[in-house]
């Protein structure tokens, strides 16, 4: 999914490189920051609700791509 969506925004939005690396560093550090917590509480709760959520967060922020514009090249 992460090369996918650097290529994405190289390709189709006209990112740089170093920029699309860059827009991704908040997932990268988002994951570091919960994956214990997230581990910890499926534990406790069972996996059953992390994995419906999950993809349905997933899926509504494909939703937001959706309205994305390609950028403009001068």
């Amino acid at each position: 999914m992460f090369f996918l969506l650097v290529a994405f925004l190289q390709i189709s939005m006209g990112y740089s490189p170093i920029a699309a690396g860059a827009a991704s560093l908040p997932i990268t550090v988002l994951m570091l920051l919960f994956s214990a917590r997230s581990g910890a509480l499926a534990q406790r709760i069972g996996p059953r609700i992390p994995l419906t959520l999950g993809p349905v967060i997933v899926a509504a922020g494909l939703l937001l791509m959706t309205g994305s514009t390609p950028a403009t090249r001068t």
